[in-house]
C-alpha cells in the first residue's frame, strides 16, 4: 500500500467543492472565524476563485478601511464581486482628533466630508451594480447624544456620480441623525438608485426636528432620483413631548406627494400622517391637479395614521373614534383613484396596548378589504363598502370581498410589535430592524 499523502487536487471535484463549502459555512457560523476566509482565498488559484466572491460581496467599512478598500478593488473582476457596502460614520477618538489636527468644535464637516468623498470616489469608478447602505455609529452606546444633535454635516459640493449603486439605506439601530442636505447630496449622486430606505430617530429637541422637517419639505421633490421605484421612510418617535405635535406637516406631506408620484412602492411610517396624505389626495382640486400624472405605477402603499391609534382614557369615546376611522377609510378609497395599479394598501398604528390595521389587497383579480383591531368594532358600514366596491370596479377587478373584522389580542405596548402582522413588513423595515424591535 502506498504511504503517499493524497493530493487535494486528486480528489473528485464534488468532494473538493464540499470541503470548500464546509470551510465557508464554518466562517459564516462563527464570527471569530470570518477573517480566516480571506486567508483561505490565498491558498491557491482554485481556492481564490471560490472564496473571493464570498469575501468581496459584503464590506463593512470605517474611515481607516477606505484606502485599503480602494486598493483591493482596483481590479475589475473584484469590483464586479461587490454587492453590499456598509459605511460606518463614527466620531473620531481623542487620539484621532490629535493626529488629524481636527478643530475642537468644527471638526464634523471636514471629517465626514472626507469619509464620504473617499468612498464615493472609489465606487464611482465601478461598472457593476450593488447596494450601498450608509449607517452611522453604534446607537446603543451613543443614543442620547445622537438624539439631541442636528446630525452629520458635509460640504455642499456635489458628490461624484455613482452609477453602480441601486439601493441605499440607513438602519435605525446604527444611524446618527443625518441632515436632509446630506441625504440629498447622496440621492443626487445615485442616478440608478431603485430602492431607498431611511430609518431614522426623531430629534429629541423640537427646534432641531422642526429644522430637519423644514429641510425635507423644501427640497425633497427636487432630489428623489427619477430611477427610483421604492421609497421607505420609518421614523422612530424618540422622547415624548407634546410640543412635537405643534410642528406643521402640511407642506411636508405635499412635498412627499410631489416627489413620489413616479414610484411603484411607497412606505411612510410616522414620517407623515396618513390622514393628511389621503386628505390631500382625496380633495377634488388635488385630484384634478395630479390627473394624468398621479400614482399611476404605484402597486404597494403602507402608511401610519393617527386616527387608528385609540388613546383610551377617561375622555375616549368608541363611537367618535369609529366615525373618524370610517372617515379616514373613505378618504383612502377616494385617493386610490390616482392609483390604478394598486395591489396592496395597509394603514396601521398602535402602541400603549392597542393596535389597528386596515388592508386593501388584490387577490386573484378580486379586491379584498379587511380590518384587524384590539377595539371590538367594525368600521365596514355599507356606505364604506360601496366606496371600496367602486375602487375595485374602477381598477377593473372582479368585485370586492369583505373579510369579517378580526379582534386582535396581544401586548402591543410598543408599536413595533404590530409590524409582524403587516404583509408589507419586510418592505417597511429592514428584517434585522424588525427583529430588534420585536
Amino acid at each position: 500500500m502506498s504511504e503517499k499523502t493524497p493530493n487535494l487536487s486528486s480528489l473528485p471535484p464534488e468532494l473538493h467543492l464540499f470541503i470548500l463549502q464546509e470551510l465557508a459555512n464554518l466562517c459564516n457560523e462563527d464570527y471569530a472565524a470570518r477573517p480566516g476566509m480571506g486567508a483561505y482565498a490565498s491558498v491557491c488559484k482554485s481556492w481564490q476563485m471560490f472564496f473571493e466572491p464570498l469575501v468581496f460581496q459584503h464590506f463593512t467599512l470605517a474611515r481607516e478601511d477606505l484606502f485599503e478598500f480602494s486598493q483591493v478593488t482596483q481590479d475589475n473582476r473584484r469590483r464586479s464581486l461587490v454587492r453590499h457596502i456598509w459605511l460606518r460614520l463614527e466620531e473620531p477618538s481623542a487620539i484621532q482628533h490629535s493626529e488629524l489636527g481636527l478643530e475642537q468644535y468644527k471638526w464634523s464637516q471636514p471629517y465626514f466630508t472626507d469619509i464620504i468623498w473617499s468612498l464615493w470616489t472609489t465606487i464611482s469608478q465601478c461598472k457593476y451594480y450593488f447596494n450601498a447602505p450608509l449607517y452611522g455609529g453604534d446607537l446603543s452606546t451613543k443614543a442620547k447624544r445622537d438624539l439631541f444633535c442636528k446630525g452629520v454635516r458635509v460640504d455642499s459640493k456635489p458628490l461624484p456620480k455613482v452609477e453602480v449603486v441601486t439601493g441605499f439605506f440607513t438602519r435605525r439601530a446604527y444611524t446618527q441623525n443625518v441632515r436632509p442636505e446630506v441625504l440629498f447630496l447622496i440621492f443626487d449622486s445615485l442616478p440608478r438608485a431603485r430602492d431607498i430606505r431611511i430609518e431614522r430617530w426623531r430629534h429629541g429637541l423640537v427646534a432641531c426636528e422642526n429644522e430637519w422637517r423644514n429641510g425635507m419639505q423644501v427640497d425633497l421633490p427636487h432630489h428623489i432620483p427619477a430611477s427610483l421605484e421604492k421609497l421607505a421612510i420609518f421614523e422612530e418617535k424618540g422622547p415624548r413631548n407634546g410640543r412635537f405635535n405643534l410642528i406643521p406637516n402640511d407642506k411636508l406631506t405635499e412635498s412627499v406627494i410631489l416627489g413620489t408620484l413616479h414610484l411603484k412602492r411607497l412606505f411612510l411610517c410616522f414620517f407623515i400622517n396618513g390622514d393628511e396624505f389621503f386628505q390631500k389626495l382625496s380633495k377634488s382640486d388635488m385630484t384634478q391637479r395630479f390627473s394624468g400624472r398621479g400614482y399611476h405605477e404605484l402597486t404597494c402603499l403602507t402608511m401610519t395614521s393617527l386616527r387608528l391609534k385609540a388613546k383610551i382614557d377617561g375622555h375616549w369615546d368608541m363611537l367618535i373614534w369609529r366615525s373618524r376611522v370610517i372617515e379616514l377609510l373613505h378618504m383612502a378609497a377616494t385617493a386610490t383613484k390616482l392609483m390604478p395599479k394598486l395591489r396592496l394598501m395597509e394603514v396601521w398604528n398602535g402602541g400603549d396596548g392597542n393596535a389597528s390595521i386596515f388592508r386593501y389587497e388584490v387577490i386573484d383579480n378580486k379586491g379584498e378589504i379587511s380590518w384587524q383591531s384590539t377595539q371590538n368594532c367594525d368600521p365596514f358600514e355599507q356606505e364604506l363598502i360601496e366606496a371600496w366596491k367602486k375602487v375595485a370596479q374602477d381598477h377593473g377587478l372582479n368585485g370586492l370581498n369583505v373579510r369579517p373584522a378580526t379582534l386582535l389580542s396581544g401586548d402591543f405596548t410598543y408599536y413595533g410589535s404590530i409590524i409582524p402582522l403587516l404583509k408589507s413588513k419586510e418592505e417597511v423595515l429592514h428584517p434585522m430592524s424588525v427583529a430588534q424591535m420585536t
